[in-house]
């Protein structure tokens, strides 16, 4: 039960476009290492303009700054983008310069780690609204780990 209910808060979050018509995309990102092809490809798919910026958002992990340190790195050869990371915790989820920075950036990356505690933050909250609409107007949500590669299964009921 605890593993289908994993899977369907992840899905919740990366599978937005069951809910509406965006003009988005979702990268999913298995477990494992990232190749510069595969960075190549995210960079790609988010159509990164110079004055684009990445947000990354890594409340998933208990090692915040590691993961935006290693995801930073792969970003970094593969495109000259600003990179930020946002780690809301439930105190910060009206933080509105931190709201608007999400809401407006081209490519949102979720870390891997336990997607619990990454929904525990963001379900039904304005993060998951300006991730929405983000996506609804056309930014690139990617998400990483092992339990990502499940998520088109659980979109689908599987």
């Amino acid at each position: 039960m605890r593993n289908r209910i994993f899977h369907v808060s992840t899905a919740v979050l990366l599978c937005l476009h069951v809910f509406s018509q965006p003009k988005g995309n979702l990268f999913i990102i298995g477990g494992g290492s990232r190749s510069d092809e595969l960075m190549h490809s995210l960079v790609s798919t988010a159509q990164l303009r110079t004055n684009d910026y990445i947000v990354v958002l890594p409340m998933a992990t208990t090692e915040p700054d590691t993961s935006f340190y290693y995801i930073s790195e792969d970003l970094e050869k593969v495109c000259s983008n600003k990179i930020v990371s946002f780690n809301f915790t439930q105190r910060d989820v009206n933080k509105k310069q931190w709201l608007d920075s999400v809401q407006n950036a081209k490519l949102i990356f979720i870390t891997g780690g336990d997607q619990i505690r990454f929904m525990n933050v963001v379900l039904n909250t304005p993060i998951q609204a300006a991730i929405q609409k983000a996506y609804d107007d056309g930014a690139t949500v990617a998400g990483a780990g092992s339990d990502c590669t499940d998520c088109g299964r659980s979109c689908s009921g599987g």
